[in-house]
């Protein structure tokens, strides 16, 4: 919602007096029941634990948000553990003050942004995989990790 008003404001501020056809359209990003995913450049701030940081994302025309966000397809293993304290800590060598593209699609029920994360070309998501640092997730129920 800050997000909507904040836009709303800016284009009707004053700052951009008249319409212009060659003006790009721009859309309001994480529209509530949207169904696809938008992509966006962000600056990682933060790393929780291996699936769970904070960003500034990048929404165009200067405007940036900072949120939480949740790695979309896979499970860590949890904090409290010693496996959760290394993978938190390679996630946070990996892509803690870089640059990525994020893929974003929707809220968890947490109320973190579901992402996918791009570092260069590779995936974060799948390189934990193949480093045997999380499992995909497989959905509700009991987390595989204890």
């Amino acid at each position: 919602m800050k997000l909507a008003i904040l836009l709303l404001w800016l284009l009707f501020s004053g700052s951009a007096c008249s319409p212009a056809s060659d003006w790009p359209i721009v859309q309001i990003p994480f529209a509530r029941g949207a169904a696809q995913s938008e992509r966006f450049v962000a600056t990682i701030l933060s790393v929780y634990d291996g699936d769970s940081f904070s960003a500034r994302v990048e929404l165009g025309l200067g405007v940036q948000m900072v949120d939480k966000f949740r790695l979309a397809g896979v499970d860590c293993p949890e904090l409290y553990t010693d496996a959760g304290k290394e993978v938190r800590d390679a996630v946070r060598a990996r892509m803690l003050n870089e640059i990525v593209v994020l893929t974003v699609t929707r809220r968890d029920k947490y109320g973190r942004w579901l992402a996918s994360v791009g570092i260069g070309d590779e995936d974060l998501a799948t390189w934990l995989v193949a480093t045997g640092r999380a499992e995909p997730y497989k959905g509700r129920g009991p987390k595989p990790f204890k």
